[in-house]
């Protein structure tokens, strides 16, 4: 009753009472685990002992895994029908495919990773941070508010765009992003089908300020230019899940 209904009722609250909007009553969920297993122990307790308390039992347990959807994708990729939207660990980290954009970056640079600064979009910055690039982005909890008001003017185009994104940066952030109309909330951009982004309004000379470099994209931009961008290179690697584009900026 709670998971199914409480977004509504929440949501009449929050309009009559505007301060709750920045109340989010989904976090109680990570409550609930301890409860329900406490409800279904005292309920085993009233059950008399034998095939009625096994069933039930069972029919917990079948529920239980059946719409949990981190055991349904297991089990997928046990019987080798993991569908490609969903991709592994490894594909998702994609070591290789970052190797070669780093290594190429050293070879035409002659730069570590620590001598520069990146930022994707259409994938979490934290799989750049995992194949130790330094990004100017990612998803924070806990971030200087000051920092926040230095980012926005690399994505304020973007921002007046779409309403949607706008309210979700102003009044959340907790997503540091680049973010892009067109792209809206999808930040897992995979290589299959992939996407091409064909007006994003990017402010370099802002990303620039930031110390940034270069933009990681798992979406092609149809015209970099007009982003102040120019694209160093394209790169694909077996078993991987992106596709990188990766676009630098011009002097």
């Amino acid at each position: 009753m709670f998971c199914g209904f409480y977004p509504q009722l929440v949501g009449a609250v929050q309009n009559v009472v505007p301060p709750l909007r920045t109340l989010n009553l989904a976090r109680l969920h990570f409550l609930l685990p301890l409860a329900w297993f406490g409800v279904l122990a005292l309920s085993l307790a009233y059950l008399p002992a034998g095939r009625g308390r096994w069933a039930l039992v069972s029919l917990q347990l079948a529920l239980g895994l059946g719409l949990n959807t981190e055991w349904t994708r297991n089990a997928g990729r046990l019987l080798g029908r993991l569908p490609a939207s969903e991709p592994t660990y490894a594909a998702y980290v994609a070591p290789d495919l970052f190797r070669q954009v780093r290594q190429d970056i050293r070879t035409r640079t002659g730069q570590e990773p620590a001598a520069y600064r990146v930022a994707c979009l259409g994938l979490p910055p934290a799989v750049a941070s995992l194949n130790d690039f330094y990004t100017l982005d990612a998803y924070q909890n806990n971030y200087p508010l000051a920092y926040k008001h230095a980012f926005r003017p690399v994505i304020a185009g973007e921002l007046a765009k779409s309403p949607e994104l706008r309210t979700y940066f102003d009044a959340w952030g907790n997503r540091c992003y680049l973010f892009s109309a067109e792209l809206g909330k999808d930040f897992r951009v995979g290589a299959r089908p992939g996407r091409t982004v064909q007006h994003w309004q990017f402010n370099a000379a802002a990303f620039r300020q930031l110390g940034g470099r270069y933009v990681l994209s798992a979406a092609r931009l149809a015209h970099p230019g007009q982003s102040g961008l120019r694209l160093f290179g394209q790169y694909a690697a077996p078993g991987a899940f992106w596709q990188l584009w990766v676009y630098e900026v011009s002097q």
